[in-house]
């Protein structure tokens, strides 16, 4: 199944959801899919994509995904295998990258994560957003949107610092 609405609620509190992908392995087991596109640099090694799931919030988003998938099929989230496949552009084009099955543990932690910031969030409790939506500046379209990392060094820092 694909692009799957998912809708329910923790602790009282309507969430939504829409994973990429949801495969049946058969016996009510599932494997939740979601595609991340990424900088290649973030697919060096598991532990850095790791890392970089747990600062872009991809594993809370994973507990989410799960949590709403198991109320609606009536089943326990362990048997909900959650799983990203990080791509990565390159110069012809785009590739997938990597498949990474994101443990347990780390998303039922995230999972209480949610649940305490919904509970702040009821009790109005909570941090003012950083950004307003108004404050948002648009790039001017002449500016690549992909770039590689000697381009990127190059628009930050000048000339290429490596070269002497």
């Amino acid at each position: 199944q694909f692009q799957v609405v998912l809708e329910g609620e923790i602790d009282g509190v309507l969430v939504c959801g829409l994973p990429d992908r949801i495969d049946s392995l058969g016996d009510l087991k599932y494997r939740m899919i979601d595609v991340k596109v990424v900088n290649p640099i973030k697919l060096d090694s598991p532990q850095k994509w790791l890392w970089n799931a747990e600062e872009s919030g991809y594993i809370h988003q994973a507990a989410l995904y799960q949590h709403l998938f198991a109320l609606k099929q009536g089943i326990d989230k362990n048997n909900i295998e959650f799983c990203h496949v990080a791509g990565a552009p390159v110069e012809e084009g785009f590739a997938i990258s990597r498949i990474y099955k994101i443990p347990q543990p780390l998303i039922n932690e995230a999972f209480d994560d949610i649940r305490r910031a919904l509970a702040g969030i009821k009790a109005k409790k909570f941090a003012p957003r950083l950004v307003a939506w108004e404050e948002v500046e648009e790039l001017p379209s002449s500016r690549p949107i992909l770039m590689t990392q000697e381009e990127e060094d190059a628009e930050l820092y000048g000339e290429n610092p490596n070269q002497g």
